[in-house]
């Protein structure tokens, strides 16, 4: 798949001194194709989610939307204060369906009409299926932004305001999620968020607009939702707009390496971008390996605490050397050397023991 929408900008939130993200997503292709551009050689191997997940996400889905929407009303009633049966659904994929550019713009033009209903004080579903939003990005070659698509957007009694929420079909006890899954989550849901603000101050909200948003997992129980968990997600938020004031510097920066006319192909250009090579790249992205050969011999070697330790320009043979008792040559190696040798005085003795 390609890079695009909220999946885009969360890679940018989770590395965002890395230029690559920005390129392969300004390319257009997908993952493994860029890989296959920039190495000229296929990707070795799968990439991306595997099949089982996503026909797993499409159950969970079809699930909780089937009936119009019987088993996410049941969850959402308590929240939204009004009983299951009572609840308004509307599903915008239905009444727009298709997955072109002019699809997405009808869409995108219901969901702002239902938010001016809803600001306005006119009647409005207390829960949107598949509603479209957009967020204004700068640094893309050809679009001023990002088509997002919440699973959900729903009426939370409590503030009276429209929240994001993204079914993950994560099947879970307790809303025991592992902390990679959780932190992309929030992200992804941090974003659309960010873009619910913007299509709010578009159609004239004037209240305080507060970052809030839902995570509906699955029970073990034939892939039926849970209770909705709702949380506070300013800390995603700042990530999310740091991201964004990456994508453009990044942007800006291929920009000048490609001159005026703009001709080159960013993938020639990929020596003078910068990366940032991290321990969560491996995994994540398909340019991994690719990094990782820029940084043969470095502390990125043994991953990101050691590049924390070391830094990242270091040669591992001379922190090597260092350690075993080479002279330092400067003040750096001097402040490296001693703390090298506080961590290895402890198997000093144990040799000394043996």
């Amino acid at each position: 798949m390609k890079l695009a929408g909220a999946s885009a900008i969360t890679r940018i939130a989770l590395n965002p001194e890395c230029g690559l993200q920005v390129a392969m997503l300004r390319s257009g292709l997908s993952e493994p194709k860029f890989y296959e551009r920039v190495t000229g050689e296929p990707y070795p191997g799968e990439y991306g989610e595997r099949l089982s997940a996503r026909r797993r996400g499409s159950k969970f889905e079809r699930n909780a939307y089937a009936n119009d929407a019987a088993l996410l009303r049941q969850a959402l009633g308590p929240m939204i204060g009004v009983p299951p049966s009572d609840l308004w659904v509307r599903n915008l994929e239905d009444e727009e369906p298709g997955a072109r550019e002019d699809c997405r713009i009808r869409r995108w033009r219901r969901t702002i009409e239902i938010l001016g209903d809803h600001v306005g004080g006119r009647p409005s579903a207390h829960i949107l299926i598949q509603p479209q939003l957009r967020v204004t990005a700068g640094g893309l070659i050809d679009k001023p932004g990002f088509w997002i698509a919440p699973d959900i957007l729903f009426i939370e009694q409590a503030s009276g305001m429209y929240r994001p929420a993204d079914l993950k079909s994560f099947v879970v006890r307790g809303h025991q999620v592992e902390p990679a899954d959780l932190e992309r989550s929030r992200l992804q849901v941090a974003i659309q968020s960010v873009a619910l603000h913007e299509a709010l101050q578009g159609v004239g909200d004037r209240r305080r607009l507060t970052h809030t948003g839902g995570f509906i997992f699955a029970t073990p129980y034939g892939l039926s939702p849970h209770p909705p968990q709702l949380e506070t997600l300013d800390g995603s938020v700042d990530r999310v707009q740091k991201a964004l004031v990456a994508l453009r510097k990044h942007g800006q920066y291929l920009d000048a390496l490609k001159g005026p006319e703009g001709a080159q192909r960013e993938d020639f250009l990929l020596e003078s971008i910068p990366i940032h090579y991290q321990e969560r790249c491996i995994g994540s992205c398909a340019l991994a390996g690719v990094c990782r050969k820029r940084h043969q011999g470095r502390a990125h070697e043994l991953g990101d605490a050691a590049v924390q330790l070391l830094g990242p320009d270091i040669e591992l043979d001379r922190a090597f050397a260092l350690m075993t008792g080479a002279k330092p040559k400067t003040d750096a190696e001097r402040t490296l050397a001693k703390a090298l040798a506080a961590l290895n005085q402890p198997f000093r003795d144990i040799d000394q023991a043996a």
